[in-house]
Formats: structure tokens, C-alpha cells, sequence
């Protein structure tokens, strides 16, 4: 499979609304999600979505993959929410791989040595976990 990875962006709303629904008919089996919820979470305070927001899209252009990583304490913990689609376990791991480096390295602009990384995947996946990894540089 081909998979690019980019930045998520406005314009995306309706796509990441739409892989969302698809993770919760997965998971609750009815869709929970609407635009202005997702728009909500893209202008989550201190998220620059350029650095801190990932979308998976598959070779047809389908979006299989979302995370979003935000820093509400200016320390070492690091929250992150990572969407995939049942079926595209590798994306994830990929979102998850990049979310990690990141932590990384706003735990070293926080000026601490390592981030703890707390990890929402939906739907829940072995491979996540909460994670400790040194500050980038450090």
C-alpha cells in the first residue's frame, strides 16, 4: 500500500470527519463524529498543525490514519490521539513512529529530558502504549 503522510490541514475536516465515523461505527458501531467537533480539535490551543497533526492517506486518497499531539503542561507529558482504520495497522505504526519524534522534541523545547507520551488509539491497539523517550538532542 501507498501511504502518504502529511500535515492535517482545514480543508481536511470533512475527510477526518469521515475516517473518524469510520472508526466509531468500528468501535460503538454508529458514527459519532460531526465536522465541528474535529474542526475543535485542530485549533486546540498550542497544536501548530504543521508540527503536531499527521494524516495518513492511502493511494486512492482515502484518509486511513489521523493523530494529533498537544502540550497542555510544558513539561515532559505529551498527549497524543492517533485514529486509524481497523484495517491499516502499518499507517498507524507510522503515525505513532513520527508522533513519538515529536514528543521528543517538544520535551527538549520544554527543557526537560525525556517525554512521557500518552497515547489514545482508537480503536485500541497492542502496538500503543505510553511511552518514555528521551528529549531530541538530549
Amino acid at each position: 500500500m501507498t501511504l502518504t503522510v502529511r500535515p492535517a490541514a482545514f480543508d481536511d475536516v470533512a475527510g477526518l470527519c469521515e475516517l473518524l465515523n469510520a472508526v466509531d461505527l468500528a468501535e460503538i458501531g454508529r458514527p459519532e463524529t460531526d465536522p465541528h467537533t474535529v474542526e475543535s480539535d485542530l485549533r486546540r490551543p498550542g497544536v501548530d498543525l504543521a508540527r503536531d497533526s499527521w494524516v495518513g492517506v492511502d493511494g486512492d486518497g482515502r484518509f486511513v490514519a489521523y493523530g494529533l499531539l498537544w502540550d497542555v503542561a510544558g513539561g515532559e507529558r505529551i498527549d497524543v490521539d492517533l485514529y486509524t482504520l481497523p484495517d491499516e495497522d502499518a499507517a498507524g505504526r507510522r503515525l505513532l513512529e513520527l508522533m513519538e519524534d515529536r514528543a521528543a522534541r517538544k520535551a527538549a523545547e520544554n527543557g526537560v529530558p525525556s517525554a512521557w507520551c500518552t497515547c489514545t488509539s482508537t480503536p485500541p491497539r497492542p502496538w500503543t502504549r505510553r511511552c518514555s523517550t528521551p528529549a531530541a538532542g538530549g
